[in-house]
């Protein structure tokens, strides 16, 4: 009678825990036999419990695809509005690119390369944007014509030269780089022999008298 009432016992205990089991997710397929056991230790019934974990989808992972950015064509011809860049930008930028610009004008380094960007709408004459590399590094720097005086003057010598090549392309280009050149060759003389003299070298340019209507000219404005 004790061996049947702890048999018994046991029987209560097993249930409750294979209910349990049978109510947790992620348990492999199994099978349970439970027996109910009767005097003389005799088992009067079987029964088998069984149960299968569902089969989960894969998860796919979720790829974004980034916008595809247009690259922009680069174009000779194109003519650039005079407030173009203004409209664009944000006057803290176009301050900074200002301030920027004439140390990147005054550099000291020799224009190995020229680019003719695009001609600048103006009222008063017909201006261009440069792009051109620097030095042995080849470092770009932009600047228009109307940044001629803050340049190193023997670049201007440079720079015409280069257009030379594409004299008929860059006619209204080459023709205000020229009156540039023609009206500060005194000026350039005179540079040199400053400099020559603080060298203590021989100058290579002898500046020439200055032309008649020289004190005539005034300080103008010109319009980027």
């Amino acid at each position: 009678m004790i061996t049947i009432s702890v048999r018994k016992h046991l029987h209560e205990k097993l249930r409750s825990v294979f209910a349990m089991l049978h109510r947790l997710e992620g348990v492999s397929d199994q099978s349970f036999v439970l027996k109910q056991w009767g005097e003389g230790g005799s088992a009067i019934s079987r029964k088998e419990v069984s149960w299968k974990e569902e089969p989960k989808a894969p998860i796919k992972p979720i790829i974004k695809q980034e916008p595809k950015v247009k690259e922009k064509l680069f174009s000779e011809e194109h003519i650039i509005d005079n407030n173009e860049d203004e409209e664009e930008q944000d006057e803290d930028e176009l301050k900074r690119q200002k301030i920027k610009l004439q140390y990147e004008a005054s550099c000291a380094s020799k224009i190995t390369a020229v680019k003719v960007i695009g001609l600048i709408r103006t009222e008063s004459f017909p201006n261009a944007k440069f792009k051109v590399a620097r030095g042995s590094t080849s470092q770009i720097y932009k600047f228009t014509l109307a940044d001629l005086p803050c340049i190193n003057p023997y670049d201007w010598t440079i720079l015409c030269n280069m257009l030379l090549k594409e004299k008929v392309k860059y006619k209204p280009v080459m023709s205000h780089l020229q009156l540039m050149l023609q009206s500060y060759t005194q000026e350039i003389g005179e540079m040199d022999v400053d400099i020559a003299a603080v060298l203590q070298m021989k100058p290579s340019i002898i500046p020439k008298e200055a032309p008649k209507d020289f004190e005539k000219l005034k300080l103008g404005k010109i319009h980027k």
